[in-house]
């Protein structure tokens, strides 16, 4: 009997110390994982400046973007005049509201067929071209000159739009 309460003692240490080691374990890892109030900080500050470095680029890239949209689609109104009205055989004109900062194409019926209006800060400004152009059948414009797209905070991204007296047109920095 001494022997058979011996060998349940020697069971019982170590069972006791089999479930300290466990705990002693767990506790480690409950220690160990996560990151530290000090890595967090750090890692937010290196985001910050590096947002702060990138933000007036991003900005800036974004009013080119819009200045370049813009410009295109000027252009693509001048083309689109003009080949409407040497497919058609009619005029086409162009006018331009400068002011509500909008583009249209009207037929010879008087129904528009295309408009566009300038982005939310982009500026149509008058460089001598007027409030309308008019293509005829033969795409030749009425007059010629230019247009020019800026951006309404900054007037140094900018484009010009020119329109040839042949009828072609380009796009200027």
């Amino acid at each position: 009997m001494k022997k058979d309460s011996e060998k349940n003692k020697l069971k019982t240490c170590s069972y006791l110390a089999g479930l300290t080691t466990l705990f002693q374990k767990r506790a480690t890892r409950r220690n160990d994982s996560g990151y530290s109030l000090i890595e967090v900080l750090t890692v937010i500050g290196i985001l910050a400046i590096l947002g702060a470095i990138a933000a007036p680029n991003f900005i800036s890239s974004l009013f080119e973007k819009r200045v370049s949209t813009a410009a295109r689609d000027v252009l693509s109104a001048f083309e689109h005049a003009r080949l409407s009205a040497v497919k058609d055989d009619h005029d086409v004109t162009v006018n331009f509201a400068y002011d509500s900062e909008q583009i249209s194409l009207v037929n010879a019926g008087g129904s528009t067929i295309w408009a566009v209006r300038m982005p939310a800060g982009v500026d149509l400004q008058d460089l001598g071209l007027g409030d309308s152009v008019q293509f005829n059948g033969r795409g030749q414009p009425s007059t010629y000159g230019a247009v020019a797209v800026v951006n309404s905070d900054n007037d140094s991204v900018r484009r010009e739009i020119e329109l040839m007296l042949g009828g072609n047109a380009r796009i200027q920095r």
